[in-house]
């Protein structure tokens, strides 16, 4: 019977992990409808705790951006307005930072947009729950049970148009629309960053 080393036990327990947590990063990339969406915890811009709940009767967009995105800027006035007509009939609008920004930044920035729903800088567990996030505009919409019901990639004019048909389905008990994948997508990676 061999014994094996305790530094070869030690980078097969890495190695496991490693791919343990690969695996579970990957299946938060692909999070489809009927998942189970993960939880959101931050902070809003003047500094109080936000945690983000999925209840019974509501429609939530967990909207992840950075100021620095120009199609999430291009967003932003579709989703206020969204929020402004529904969120009285249960919809819940969390627009969540997904990149470094101090707090007098991202407040400056948010007095120039006008948005009026919760925003959020998260913990860094946080993105990491829902996968990280490296491609934005990215929009989940989850029911009132926490289940994703579609995920949203981009802002281009038809699919936030396609995002806001789904809303306002979901609120009224109808048939959400097609899937709107573009052929040019608008979106914004690290390598866009100033």
């Amino acid at each position: 019977m061999s014994r094996t080393s305790f530094p070869s036990k030690i980078a097969v327990t890495l190695a496991v992990l490693a791919l343990t947590t690969s695996a579970a990063l990957a299946a938060n990339l692909a999070l489809v409808s009927g998942d189970k969406a993960p939880g959101m915890r931050g902070y809003n811009p003047e500094g109080k705790r936000i945690v983000v709940l999925y209840k019974p009767g509501t429609v939530t967009l967990l909207n992840f951006w950075a100021t620095w995105c120009v199609p999430c800027r291009q967003e932003m006035p579709a989703l206020q307005e969204l929020h402004s007509k529904r969120s009285k009939d249960g919809l819940q609008i969390v627009g969540v930072h997904a990149g470094y920004v101090d707090y007098e930044d991202l407040e400056m920035f948010l007095d120039q947009v006008k948005v009026d729903y919760p925003i959020v800088k998260p913990d860094e567990r946080w993105l990491n729950e829902w996968g990280g996030i490296s491609v934005m505009p990215l929009t989940f919409m989850i029911d009132g049970d926490g289940k994703v019901m579609r995920r949203y990639l981009g802002a281009t004019e038809e699919q936030i148009a396609g995002l806001i048909y789904d809303v306002e389905a979901a609120l009224d008990g109808r048939e959400l629309g097609p899937i709107i994948i573009p052929e040019v997508p608008n979106v914004s990676t690290e390598a866009d960053k100033p």
